[in-house]
């Protein structure tokens, strides 16, 4: 097994400690994706917005097997793990893009799609970005087809403060579980995948990138579904959901 290959089983093991259900709530959104109808006879078109190293796609590509993914990311590592362990380049397309930056929808190989997905990368962009990401996106996406998006969307301290500590202790005890079992953390997995040799570019290039990175601001169920309405979706609603855990599906006009 090649060291991109470890990089990237390791970091499903470190993601899994961060929402239990991570694979299930992957396939529900396949789920929904393998009920649209092609078009034109193609393959069904799918736009995985922070792709990462490519976990989410690759779970796509097995459970909907007539797709093509284009995944779209900004940080070099993860895009360099996505290249190399890549399982069919002729359907997995990977595109160095930032979504904050004007100019992204020209690096797509196509101007059609029928699917936006994204699982835990939108939460890193300001609401107004946030806004104009959906906006954007949705102008590729066919009639009646979806946008898609699993995140941890938290409660507000200030209005389901029972609930919120609930899902808190929830989510901080299966963290130590996995932990526990040898998963790594965050902060262990980057500094791993930083110092390995055959990614030195790539690494001096992640720390350029990403040394003004600011967290973003608090943003609810309510404003993620507006802003897909807003963007064109005729329906917007929670499609599965475990405590904060929440998959969101908006499904474009005809």
């Amino acid at each position: 097994m090649s060291i991109f290959h470890e990089l990237l089983e390791r970091w499903n093991i470190q993601q899994r400690i961060f929402m239990e259900h991570r694979e299930h709530r992957v396939h529900v959104m396949a789920s929904v994706i393998n009920e649209l109808d092609p078009v034109d006879g193609r393959p069904i078109r799918v736009l995985d917005l922070g792709c990462g190293p490519g976990s989410v796609s690759h779970t796509i590509l097995e459970q909907v097997p007539n797709c093509q993914i284009v995944g779209v990311d900004r940080d070099p590592v993860l895009l360099r793990i996505a290249a190399e362990t890549n399982p069919d380049p002729s359907r997995f397309h990977i595109v160095d893009a930032n979504l904050s930056e004007a100019g992204w929808l020209d690096k797509l190989p196509f101007d059609e799609f029928d699917a936006m997905v994204s699982a835990t990368a939108l939460h890193w962009l300001s609401p107004a970005t946030l806004v104009s990401v959906y906006a954007e996106a949705a102008k590729l996406i066919r009639p009646g087809g979806v946008l898609l998006n699993a995140d941890h969307l938290y409660y507000s301290t200030e209005q389901k403060p029972v609930l919120g500590s609930i899902a808190e202790r929830l989510r901080d005890r299966y963290m130590d579980n996995a932990i526990s079992e040898g998963a790594q953390t965050w902060e262990a997995w980057w500094d791993e995948a930083l110092a390995v040799p055959e990614m030195a570019v790539e690494a001096e290039l992640h720390r350029e990138r990403w040394a003004e990175r600011h967290a973003a601001a608090y943003v609810t169920r309510t404003f993620h579904l507006e802003a897909m309405r807003a963007a064109g979706c005729s329906e917007a609603d929670v499609i599965w959901r475990e405590f904060d855990d929440i998959v969101l599906c908006g499904v474009l006009s005809t």
